[in-house]
């Protein structure tokens, strides 16, 4: 039990560190691409915490405050945000554009702040079931006065841009920015790639200073597996367990219209 419960409570201190280091950022858009990282995390706490509270409840202890706040956050989560998570955070892929946009903007402040709160506090319930469970204190990282003051010097700039034009599949939700509307299957894809690209160029950005505190350099290295992995899988085809998760790649892509073009030439 005290393994799980140490898993559980850094998905927690993970969840925490992540919301903390987005007060560091004036951009919405840039707090987004660190924040949707909270739902990945969520995803994860729940699927332990629900372990967690089943051990509990066959040690013959009352679980019901804690199985009826945990059903609560999973139906909120289950009803709209897994699809966030799995389209938007921990996979890029293929979305309507006004449900892309719809998804993304939904990454707000109060979002992050609910499901943080209720995730800790389903958590010291349990810490009150058993002394065992070590009770909930935020990330060391969050007192590393060098990291704060890295961060400081970095995020909390003005971050003023020029017009832009921007191929970006999230490009209608960043300031300042002109996008281009893809017309076609292939641009659908090269856009989505941009967006990965400049969601990793972010977070690269932000390497120097994550790696001064240990959670925050796990946070990073988290961020380009993602990151890389997502690109892999818009670039290249791959066999899904999950059959709405897969998507036809850009090669898949640039393959087919070869073989488009070469028939109509042929004929």
């Amino acid at each position: 039990m005290t393994e799980l419960a140490n898993k559980v409570l850094f998905c927690l201190q993970m969840m925490d560190l992540i919301r903390w280091l987005t007060l560091f950022i004036q951009e919405e858009f840039r707090k987004r691409i660190l924040a949707r990282y909270v739902l990945i995390y969520l995803d994860t706490f729940l699927k332990l915490a629900l372990q967690l509270k089943n051990q509990l409840k066959r040690s013959q202890l009352n679980v019901s405050t804690v199985n009826r706040d945990l059903r609560a956050i999973e139906r909120d989560y289950e009803e709209f945000y897994t699809k966030i998570r799995d389209k938007v955070a921990d996979h890029r892929q293929d979305l309507p554009i006004d449900e892309l946009v719809e998804a993304w903007n939904e990454i707000d402040n109060t979002t992050v702040n609910i499901f943080i709160d209720s995730a800790i506090d389903i958590y010291r319930s349990m810490v009150s079931l058993n002394s065992n469970i070590l009770p909930f204190v935020s990330s060391p990282d969050m007192r590393n006065c060098n990291l704060q003051k890295q961060l400081v010097d970095i995020l909390n700039a003005p971050n003023f841009q020029p017009i832009k034009i921007s191929a970006d599949s999230l490009a209608m939700t960043q300031q300042n920015t002109i996008f281009i509307l893809p017309i076609n299957e292939m641009q659908e894809r090269c856009s989505q790639i941009v967006s990965i690209f400049n969601s990793f160029n972010f977070s690269n950005s932000l390497y120097a200073v994550l790696k001064l505190g240990q959670d925050t350099q796990r946070l990073a290295k988290v961020i380009f597996v993602i990151d890389v992995f997502n690109f892999i899988d818009n670039l290249y085809p791959y066999n899904s367990s999950i059959p709405e998760h897969k998507i036809k790649s850009l090669l898949e892509i640039c393959q087919q219209e070869e073989w488009v073009r070469n028939t109509r030439y042929s004929l």
